[in-house]
């Protein structure tokens, strides 16, 4: 994969494929554009267009930066190293993600979404010397091939940024949500395939940078709060001056979308449209919403908000195409089934 231009059909081929054509197509399928380099001319070999994709996940070492100007050459010195040329097709793609998943001090975390095959053949890659398994399924890369890790230390933001996820969890206990990353794993695992897809778009958003404490607990079936009286006068006092609140709060949704691929929590919401107000309001006031047609959600599934009947009918509706990334992480927008159990 090149960062300026995409994957060539020969980079594909080279994996040693079964079926390296229906590989091609299933990147166009998944939204990888065909073309040619503009820069080389149209007899330039074929290539897939990557599509639009975050600026880092995971704190991904951009393709431009360190000495990766291309990604396919960064590629194919993992492909190629040593104890990695002569292995089974799963063995050098699990040596690849590994690779990209390591960082500086050779560590990483085994992808959450790498493929069962490629799973299966870590033993086989690491007899072969690349690196050593570790508990809680992490990898230790060798010492020989530290120049191929793929991570890049945290900016100054990113860093200030897990400071405050690091307050967010603090509060989330605050709140008596107990995170058991067991029980979150069960959970998850018995969801449905789009549940879990939603899921994943919530933790790897790159904009929300939610800790895993906290997508648990706004996933996770939890009592329902009552609203006091006390909420609802302030609720009534709140409604009479803010009019617009239900088409505001619509279209905050639409540019919400937009930019992160999911719908916003009720906090986003608020804070989205500068309502600082405290959580028990938070929630009168999008339940209101949400009794009113204003909004709609995939009721218990968080961060589903969207667009109501009511607001359907002012004109205020999600886009009608979308770029096949934004599609790809929305995919969870029409209707997504009730979490398994």
């Amino acid at each position: 994969m090149r960062s300026g231009s995409g994957v060539f059909r020969e980079d594909v081929a080279a994996l040693n494929l079964d079926n390296p054509r229906a590989a091609v197509a299933a990147l166009r399928a998944a939204g990888w554009r065909a073309g040619t380099p503009a820069t080389q001319g149209a007899r330039s070999s074929p290539v897939l267009t990557v599509p639009q994709l975050p600026d880092w996940v995971d704190h991904l070492l951009p393709p431009q930066q360190a000495g990766r100007t291309w990604v396919g050459d960064w590629a194919a010195q993992v492909l190629n190293a040593a104890p990695v040329a002569g292995l089974s097709t799963p063995a050098r793609l699990a040596a690849l993600a590994l690779a990209a998943h390591c960082s500086a001090s050779r560590v990483g975390v085994v992808p959450l979404g790498l493929p069962g095959p490629c799973r299966a053949a870590l033993p086989e890659l690491a007899e072969s010397g690349f690196g050593v398994e570790l508990p809680k399924y992490r990898w230790l890369l060798n010492v020989d091939f530290a120049h191929l890790v793929g991570q890049r230390p945290r900016t100054w933001k990113e860093k200030a940024a897990g400071r405050k996820a690091q307050r967010d969890r603090k509060k989330a206990k605050l709140r008596g949500f107990r995170y058991d990353s067991d029980a979150w794993k069960v959970w998850r695992d018995s969801a449905s395939p789009a549940l879990q897809r939603h899921i994943h778009a919530v933790e790897s958003c790159p904009l929300c940078l939610y800790p895993r404490a906290l997508v648990a607990e706004g996933f996770m079936p939890t009592p329902p709060r009552p609203c006091t009286e006390d909420t609802e006068a302030a609720h009534c006092r709140w409604a009479s001056d803010h009019p617009d609140a239900g088409r505001t709060a619509a279209e905050a949704t639409v540019v919400f979308r937009a930019r992160h691929g999911h719908g916003p929590s009720y906090s986003q919401l608020c804070q989205a449209v500068g309502w600082q107000v405290r959580r028990p309001m938070r929630q009168r006031i999008v339940v209101g919403l949400l009794e009113e047609g204003w909004l709609t959600e995939t009721a218990p599934v968080p961060w589903t908000l969207r667009p109501g009947p009511l607001a359907q009918s002012h004109g205020v509706v999600l886009p009608p195409s979308r770029t096949p990334a934004q599609a790809g992480r929305a995919r969870f927008t029409d209707a997504v089934p009730s979490p398994a159990g």
